[in-house]
Order: C-alpha cells, then sequence, then structure tokens
C-alpha cells in the first residue's frame, strides 16, 4: 500500500463571503492616504485630469475672496507688498504699503517647515534657505504644492557675489519658493489658508510691486551678528535690517487704513 492512500484528504478552502473583497478595498482607501501624501494625489490630479481643467487666477480670486477678506479687511489696496520671513522665529508677516507712504502688517503666519541654518545659500546642494532681498518670478496654481510663490533666486546680487568669489554661478541654481502644505525641502512651507491669503494680495497689488525679504531672524528687535564671513554677508544683513526696520506696527495707524476697531 502506498505512502499516499494513508494521507488525509486536504481539507476544502471556505469559500470567502460576498462582502469581503469590497470591506478589503474599503480599508485600503483609509490607509493609502496615511502612507501616501496628500502632495502625491495633488500631483496625480495636477498632470493628468488637471491639464484640461487648469485653475486660472480669476477662479483662484472668485474662490478665496470672500475668506480673504474676512481675516484682511482693508479699505483701500496697498500700493507695495513685503513678505518678510524670519528664519529663527518661524514666522512670516505680510506688509503692504499704503498711499499715504505707512507700512502695516496685515496678517501673519506660522511657518511649517524651513531650513533655520544661517547664512545665505551659495551652492544647491547646501541645504540652505536662501537669505536676502528677492523679487518674485512667479505663481504657481497648478501644482502638487497646493500654491507656490516662487523666488527670484539666484538674485543678480548672488550671481555677482558667485563671480567675484571664482563660483560658477551655475551651482546656485535651483527653485525656491513659498508654499502650501506638501513636503519640501530648502522651501518655506506655510498653511493652505496662509498661501491663499498671500496669492489674494499679491494678484491684486502685482508681483513686480511685491519683494520677500528673508533673515536669519528679527533684526528689529536684535542686532547684527557681531562678526560674519566673509564680509559681504555682512554688508547684505546690513541692507535687510534697513529694510525691516520701517516694517513696525502703528496701531493706530493700522487700524485707519484696514477699518479694524
Amino acid at each position: 500500500m502506498s505512502n499516499t492512500e494513508n494521507k488525509p484528504p486536504a481539507p476544502e478552502k471556505p469559500k470567502r463571503a460576498w462582502w469581503e473583497i469590497p470591506a478589503r478595498c474599503a480599508v485600503l482607501f483609509v490607509i493609502i492616504p496615511v502612507f501616501f501624501p496628500l502632495q502625491w494625489y495633488r500631483a496625480a490630479y495636477v498632470y493628468t485630469i488637471g491639464r484640461f481643467f487648469p485653475v486660472t487666477v480669476e477662479s483662484k480670486m472668485a474662490e478665496v475672496e470672500k475668506k480673504v477678506q474676512k481675516h484682511i479687511s482693508l479699505k483701500e489696496m496697498p500700493v507695495e507688498l513685503r513678505i518678510l520671513v524670519l528664519k529663527r522665529e518661524k514666522q512670516v508677516e505680510l506688509w503692504g504699503k499704503f498711499s499715504n507712504g505707512k507700512w502695516k502688517k496685515l496678517n501673519y503666519y506660522v511657518i511649517l517647515a524651513i531650513t533655520e541654518d544661517q547664512g545665505p545659500k551659495i551652492h544647491k546642494d547646501d541645504k540652505k534657505t536662501p537669505e536676502g532681498i528677492y523679487d518674485i518670478s512667479s505663481m504657481d496654481l497648478n501644482t502638487p504644492y497646493y500654491l507656490a510663490v516662487n523666488l527670484k533666486f539666484p538674485s543678480e546680487a548672488d550671481i555677482a557675489i558667485a563671480k567675484k568669489e571664482g563660483r560658477d554661478p551655475e551651482t546656485l541654481n535651483g527653485r525656491f519658493m513659498i508654499h502650501g502644505i506638501a513636503f519640501t525641502r530648502n522651501n518655506i512651507m506655510l498653511s493652505n489658508g496662509a498661501l491663499d491669503e498671500i496669492f489674494y494680495m499679491l494678484a491684486k497689488v502685482g508681483l513686480s510691486k511685491a519683494k520677500i525679504l528673508i533673515s536669519p531672524y528679527d533684526f528689529r528687535k536684535y542686532d547684527l551678528p557681531g562678526s560674519v564671513t566673509p564680509e559681504w554677508i555682512q554688508a547684505r544683513y546690513k541692507l535687510m535690517k534697513d529694510e525691516m526696520l520701517p516694517l513696525k506696527e502703528d496701531k493706530e495707524n493700522n487700524n485707519a487704513e484696514t477699518g479694524k476697531n
């Protein structure tokens, strides 16, 4: 008698209930977002369906206008804007200059992610956020970063200094931006609501009338570093402090411009 004849028959596999496969799929839909950033889902949409239905400045303005006006109520629009980024304090301040020549703080936002290392960026791989005074090159409404305000980096000053020091300006090339909630490296991440407000004000006032100041800390409250090398960094900090000093709160004038009590 062969051994195979003494083996018990293999047990029958239990039949699956009709609801098991849909239930497992539902669990996956719940678990997957935990492991995959929302940014990936936005990217998938932006580069597929979003190509046929792009967000425009007009449509975004209509979407955020009422919400922004609840937080920034103005009797008149500013003639200039300053976006002040304070690395150590992890704060961004939005300032407007009005027709009377006065600067007013329109709002402030907590920075959710930024490289805090002090010092200007001198190489694309040095893992630093740039420091200095920068123009805005563009705003990106169709991006995995929710909204992105792109800096003109490197600036003409960055390029001139690199050439003077014998560095190849091409090593500075890189995209730097202030953006909404998404994975970031060296960039500046704010909440999506903060980006809505900044976008709205930039769209109203104009990119050419706005600048971004990125400082290692608040030069209005603290002295400049005692000794910084090379010397051009100290000179840049001095210039930034001069630009920041007019950005001081004046509650009486601020209430007159914003209409707040």
